[in-house]
């Protein structure tokens, strides 16, 4: 018996049409079943508080949520609205919506989209989601390094770093070449080299004197270019929370995760925002990039590069720090896990 056609859906975003009569944000999760077998809770930490905080002005959320299905099965999901932490039974059922593979073509690789409508809490929530079974262009996010740290000082190196971006990705793509899915010694000597290269920068060295200790929170997210992003819920670390960095820190994603961040490409532009968590305010931005089709098009078969994240979406301008990203672009299967084999 030969075994059924694997398939990926790819959950893209959630629209909040219409919010439920409580008061403040609706916090709202998914719960997933394939066939009746439940598959998982998304976000994976939503019981801890790590959910998606909607309403009808903060009505749109990248959700960045793919996983394997086979033809003839058929997922179920559920979107919940969180009462109180670590006590699901009394959380508030938004509704259901019901995917069966079989009625979608193979080649059909467009948004779809379904709603969840609860008349209880009088809510509208909107799913858009696609079924692939083929490549699709793909960004692939392998590292993260701090060069340095946030410390408050609100020092703009933005103009700054953004005339040495066009140079540093030139230089560190050399060093990486034709590798598109880097090894841990590889992406981090491309790392160096981007950081050598800021540090070259003349305006630098007034700020670096204003550098304090303390570890930054931080996350990367999927977010739309030049707006304030909803706090939390991240593409990066894949299973919730942050990461801890600081001064010289440098995470290789499939060291730390044993996987690489991936986003689809043939869509429109992807923003990735790296952010700091912070318990008290707004999470503030350390910076972030946008890439589109034509940088696809231009680096797919040059390897990966690395590059500062010298954009910022609120008015802190990253607190002071310089974080470096290194990523590259492939045509991917995202019916297999995004690993190097």
């Amino acid at each position: 018996m030969s075994e059924k056609r694997k398939l990926a859906i790819l959950l893209t975003n959630l629209e909040c049409i219409k919010e439920t009569a409580g008061a403040g944000y609706d916090e709202v999760y998914f719960m997933i079943w394939a066939d009746d077998t439940f598959q998982q809770m998304y976000p994976k930490n939503a019981l801890y508080g790590d959910v998606f905080e909607m309403n009808e002005d903060a009505n749109m959320r990248f959700i960045d949520l793919d996983f394997t299905v086979h033809c003839g099965e058929t997922v179920k999901m559920q979107l919940r609205e969180q009462d109180r932490l670590m006590n699901p039974l009394e959380d508030d059922n938004l509704g259901w919506v019901q995917i069966k593979v079989d009625d979608i073509a193979l080649a059909d690789t467009g948004i779809k989209r379904a709603d969840f409508i609860s008349k209880n809490e009088g809510s509208h929530y909107r799913l858009r989601y696609r079924l692939v079974s083929q490549r699709l262009p793909t960004l692939r996010i392998f590292a993260l390094s701090c060069q340095l740290s946030s410390c408050n000082c609100n020092k703009d190196l933005a103009d700054t770093l953004f005339d040495v971006s066009a140079s540093i990705m030139e230089a560190t793509g050399a060093i990486l070449a034709m590798t598109q899915n880097p090894e841990l010694e590889l992406a981090a000597e491309a790392l160096e080299l981007a950081a050598g290269m800021v540090e070259a920068v003349n305006a630098l060295f007034q700020w670096i004197a204003n550098s304090v200790e303390g570890d930054d929170d931080v996350y990367l997210q999927h977010t739309i270019e030049n707006q304030q992003a909803h706090d939390h819920v991240a593409i990066c670390p894949p299973d919730g929370g942050y990461m801890e960095m600081n001064d010289g820190v440098k995470i290789h994603f499939m060291t730390r995760f044993k996987q690489y961040i991936r986003v689809p490409m043939d869509m429109g532009k992807v923003s990735i925002e790296a952010r700091e968590y912070d318990p008290h305010k707004h999470d503030a931005s350390l910076g972030a990039m946008t890439v589109s089709i034509e940088d696809y098009k231009k680096y797919v078969n040059k390897g990966s590069v690395c590059r500062p994240l010298n954009t910022y979406y609120d008015n802190r301008n990253g607190e002071g720090s310089i974080y470096h990203i290194c990523y590259g672009f492939a045509l991917e299967d995202w019916t297999l896990p995004p690993n190097q084999q």
